[in-house]
C-alpha cells in the first residue's frame, strides 16, 4: 500500500514558507492590549486542507511495494542474500503485518536494496528509479496544494513511463530465476536479540534436562 494511502496524508506537499505576517500581527496584539481597550480585529480563517483522493501515483507505488515484498522474501537457490540479518530487519521494518505501518515512508524515498541477493542486482537499478519517478510525480501533483490538479490524460503517461522502465531485456533476464521463498517471518527476528535469548534458553534447558538423567 502506498505510503500516503496509509497516513491518509499528502506527504510531498512544498515546505511551507515562514509566515512573517503572523508574527507582525502577534506584536499588534500585544500593542493593541497595552494602548487601549478597542476589541482586536479579526483574524482571517486560513483555507481547510483538501480531503485526502487516492489516485493513480499510489496504485503505482503499490506495484512497487509488491516488487519490493517479492525481492525481500525471495531467494535463488543459485544466489542467497549475504546480508540474511539486515533482510530480516527490513521485513521487520517495511512489512509488519499492521496496516498502519508509518515505517515505510524513509526506506520509498531513500531504497537501499544491498541485502539483497546477487542474483537481484540487476533490478536494483530500475526499482530505484521507479521510486525516484514516483516521487517527481508526487512533488509535481502536489506543488499547488492546497489546490491539487489530477490530470488523468498524464495518468496515462504516468503509467507507460513506469512499464519502460522494465524493457523486454530486463524480463528476460528475471525470468530464468527461480524464486525459493525465504522461511524467516517477521516474528522470528532478531530484535533486540530477544529471538537470540529465546533460543539460548531453550538449549540451555534441554541440556539441563540431559544431565537430570
Amino acid at each position: 500500500m502506498a505510503c500516503e494511502a496509509i497516513a491518509l496524508n499528502y506527504c510531498y506537499t512544498p515546505s511551507p514558507a515562514p509566515d512573517s505576517g503572523a508574527d507582525i500581527a502577534q506584536i499588534d496584539d500585544v500593542i493593541l492590549e497595552l494602548v487601549t481597550d478597542l476589541p482586536k480585529p479579526l483574524k482571517h480563517e486560513s483555507t481547510p486542507p483538501p480531503v485526502f483522493r487516492y489516485n493513480a501515483i499510489h496504485d503505482l507505488e503499490s506495484v512497487w511495494w509488491v516488487l519490493v515484498w517479492i525481492l525481500t522474501f525471495n531467494e535463488s537457490s543459485a544466489s542467497t542474500s549475504t546480508m540474511p540479518k539486515t533482510r530480516q530487519e527490513q521485513m521487520n521494518l517495511l512489512f509488519d503485518g499492521k496496516m498502519g505501518n508509518n515505517r515505510r515512508l524513509p526506506f520509498f524515498n531513500h531504497p537501499n536494496f544491498s541485502f539483497f541477493p546477487s542474483c537481484f542486482s540487476f533490478l536494483q537499478e530500475p526499482l530505484t528509479a521507479f521510486a525516484q519517478y514516483l516521487h517527481n510525480t508526487y512533488a509535481e501533483v502536489e506543488r499547488s496544494f492546497p489546490s491539487l490538479n489530477f490530470d488523468n490524460t498524464a495518468f496515462r503517461q504516468l503509467h507507460r513511463n513506469c512499464i519502460n522502465l522494465f524493457p523486454a531485456q530486463l524480463i528476460k533476464l528475471a525470468m530464468p530465476i527461480k524464486l525459493e521463498y525465504v522461511k524467516e517471518r517477521p516474528q522470528d527476528a532478531f530484535v533486540g536479540g530477544k529471538r537470540e535469548r529465546e533460543v539460548q534458553s531453550q538449549g540451555e534447558s534441554a541440556q539441563s534436562k540431559k544431565r537430570s538423567r
